[in-house]
């Protein structure tokens, strides 16, 4: 095992941790979504306090399926995270099988990309930032995803030497 293979192993298990985390914020927004709608009074405690707050236009019931929109958008990158560590470990200990994390950190930097482009359009068109994080998260991922494909290209290189 190589140099490259190692440090795609290295960040492959680092995927690993990373999507698991994802994926339980991800379940937990998805239970805590389940748990408000099943409940109707949950849904009226979720309009008061929208009302105290002086925020009467916004709906409560748009406000949970938005935030369940959410949560199913957590889990599907929580769980192309976890793929794609996974398959870096199986590219990482064998080469001729690293074809897979290299497609995989191909479609993931262009996502990447495509979320720090929207960010920083929806800067120029005056959209309000939600948080800094967000911002900050982007760049990350586009880090992180160019990293995975310089890696696995590496990586699959070795295969057909």
């Amino acid at each position: 095992m190589n140099g490259y293979q190692r440090i795609l192993k290295l960040f492959s298990i680092f995927a690993i941790v990373l999507g698991t985390i994802v994926l339980i914020g991800g379940l937990i927004i998805a239970i805590s979504v389940f748990s408000v709608t099943s409940n109707p009074e949950s849904l009226e405690a979720i309009t008061e306090s929208l009302a105290a707050e002086g925020m009467e236009d916004v709906d409560a019931d748009d406000l949970v399926q938005t935030v369940g929109q959410s949560g199913g958008v957590v889990l599907l990158i929580g769980g192309f995270v976890l793929a794609t560590g996974i398959l870096g470990v199986i590219g990482a200990n064998d080469p001729k099988k690293s074809m897979p994390v290299y497609i995989f950190s191909i479609i993931g930097l262009v996502a990447a990309c495509v979320t720090l482009a929207s960010g920083i359009l929806a800067i120029f068109f005056g959209a309000p930032l939600t948080s800094p994080n967000g911002a900050i998260t982007s760049v990350l991922s586009v880090c992180l995803m160019a990293i995975f494909f310089w890696l696995a290209r590496r990586v699959k290189k070795i295969a057909y030497l």
